[in-house]
């Protein structure tokens, strides 16, 4: 009898022991941030872009990206851009000159929360031929369309949360722009925060 409850005393000695050797593990894991899905943001800040300066029920986008009017940026257009959008941070600035260090083509899957159709070089060519007013052409085909907009690829910041882009825009002869704009997500929604033009026609 004695024997019996001496084994039960230690088999209880040693169960304590074994708890209070192993504590409970009363840490919260930490907590993983998934990766920003770089081509769907990219896509949500076009959209966004287009429906604050145009609103248009269709966009007839060029194509090729571009960073000026006729192709690729200098570098002295980027010092510009870089003094003038004073909230730019050097990594936005560093992602969009690797982005856009060629010019890329845009896919036509593209989600941009309106119609859109895209223009290649050769449908500029034969809309803007000899003897034909292209421009009396092109709003007769697209009377919705604000004009024939250039896009360029999206630069973000390592957060994702900053964005810079450029759109060119020709609506006639002699009416259109380009313009840099820094953007900034709130709340999960890209907001316009600054702007600058490089060229005006």
């Amino acid at each position: 009898m004695l024997r019996s409850l001496l084994c039960v005393l230690l088999l209880v000695f040693l169960t304590a022991c074994s708890s209070n050797s192993n504590p409970t593990n009363t840490q919260i894991p930490p907590t993983v941030t998934p990766t920003p899905d770089l081509t769907l943001e990219e896509e949500l800040v076009y959209s966004a872009l287009l429906q604050k300066n145009f609103s248009a029920d269709l966009y007839v986008l060029m194509n090729k990206t571009q960073t000026d009017i006729t192709g690729l940026a200098d570098e002295q257009t980027y010092q510009h851009v870089n003094e003038t959008l004073t909230e730019l941070e050097p990594e936005t600035l560093a992602d969009f000159k690797k982005q856009n260090d060629v010019s890329h083509t845009l896919k036509t899957s593209m989600i941009l929360g309106s119609r859109y159709i895209l223009f290649s070089l050769e449908d500029m060519q034969g809309l803007f031929g000899e003897n034909q007013n292209g421009w009396d052409i092109f709003y007769t085909r697209y009377p919705e369309a604000p004009g024939i907009i250039t896009v360029s690829k999206v630069g973000f910041n390592l957060a994702a949360d900053q964005a810079l882009v450029y759109l060119g825009i020709q609506s006639h002869w002699l009416a259109g722009s380009g313009t840099y704009f820094l953007l900034v997500k709130k709340d999960g929604v890209w907001e316009i925060d600054q702007s600058v033009m490089t060229w005006i026609s």
